[in-house]
């Protein structure tokens, strides 16, 4: 179960569920977040199974302040901030930026709030569905200290700092923090 509150163009989300979310499920539910006449803020609540995955969209400008809080007591959910016009490109990140944001927003449009996570199995182990843009579907699988990725396909692995630096094929280019393959 989740709950956004939003205050004066500040959002609270608290997000509850007792399964993990894919990130970049299948399909990605979008819901439009409405204030109600002459209020500052609005709550919403629901719950995701699975691999769903659901995008919540508000309309905001240029200078406003955006809050969201996530609040879960599954470690593998995360949310993303995406400004106006991105698909898969965040102002924020959870996974590495933690469970909580605020940001003074610098364009006029819908953002999106997406919430997500991973499926993890032992310490360590970790699978993560991303969609690059082109819309595709590509699975890192995190085993022992080694990624492979779906269909065979080459991976080649770096680390830097607290992340995996990941490339798949030679252009495929993904940063992957180790809080979403352990958690925390």
């Amino acid at each position: 179960m989740h709950r956004f509150i939003l205050r004066s163009f500040a959002i609270a989300c608290a997000l509850f569920a007792a399964t993990p979310w894919v990130l970049a499920a299948d399909t990605i539910e979008s819901r439009q977040v409405h204030f109600a006449k002459g209020a500052s803020s609005a709550t919403l609540k629901g719950a995701l199974k699975g691999d769903k995955t659901i995008d919540y969209k508000l309309s905001a400008k240029t200078g406003q302040t955006m809050h969201v809080t996530l609040k879960t007591s599954n470690g593998a959910n995360y949310f993303n901030v995406l400004p106006p016009g991105s698909n898969d490109v965040a102002v924020f990140v959870g996974s590495s930026g933690g469970s909580e944001w605020t940001g003074q927003l610098a364009a006029d449009g819908e953002y999106t709030i997406r919430g997500y996570g991973v499926i993890r199995g032992k310490p360590g182990n970790a699978e993560v569905h991303v969609t690059p843009p082109g819309g595709f579907k590509r699975v890192l699988t995190f085993i022992a200290g080694k990624v492979t990725a779906d269909s065979g396909a080459g991976v080649k692995t770096t680390r830097s700092a607290d992340e995996w630096l990941v490339d798949v094929n030679d252009y495929e280019h993904y940063r992957i923090p180790d809080a979403v393959i352990s958690g925390g």
